[in-house]
């Protein structure tokens, strides 16, 4: 019984940052359609900020981090891991990875189609991007695999350092790959 109450804990826990996150997500979508002046100059101000601080090392490490978030990778992993799970017989685990992930990507492509976000004219970008820009896939892919990837960390049956690690690692991921697409 206190292993279900753990993943009932865990999944109320889940729900409730879920609920959150997308209330917090349709405000914000909700200031993009509106174009909101606030948003915009705040937009502005931060790739400004960044194109004004850029140096040959952070432009080596945030391009590095920008294809490590990138769809083709973010793939690879959750592949990897799941092939590694199915093999040690985590035929569930692997499928929940499978389906959060996919499950993401698709949301992602259905959100862009939905507010189709037309990219920024950035002159002073350093990579050029197709598509819609809101929301962002490599930020929506980095998170749903670092979220996805840290849950299951969480159920693993290893010591809480190493949990916490996982965390830590997860969050650190995702804003780097948020600040990366900035940059």
């Amino acid at each position: 019984y206190r292993d279900y109450f753990g993943v009932v804990a865990l999944l109320v826990i889940g729900m409730f940052v879920t609920v959150a996150a997308g209330d917090e997500f349709f405000d914000l979508a909700e200031l993009v359609q509106r174009e909101s002046p606030l948003l915009q100059d705040l937009d502005t101000g931060v790739h400004n900020w960044a194109a004004t601080e850029r140096s040959p090392g952070a432009t080596f490490f945030f391009t590095a981090v920008t294809h490590a978030g990138s769809p083709v990778a973010v793939t690879i992993v959750v592949v990897v891991v799941a092939g590694i799970l199915v093999r040690r017989g985590r035929y569930r685990w692997a499928a929940y990875l499978a389906f959060a992930n996919g499950t993401g990507a698709l949301v992602n492509v259905f959100l862009k189609l939905l507010f189709e976000r037309q990219r920024p004219d950035l002159a002073a970008a350093l990579r050029s991007a197709h598509g819609y820009s809101f929301p962002s896939g490599h930020a929506m892919g980095a998170t749903v695999v670092a979220l996805s990837l840290s849950y299951l960390a969480l159920r693993a049956h290893i010591p809480w350092p190493r949990k916490a690690a996982a965390l830590a690692a997860a969050t650190t991921f995702v804003v780097a790959v948020s600040l990366s697409r900035i940059y």
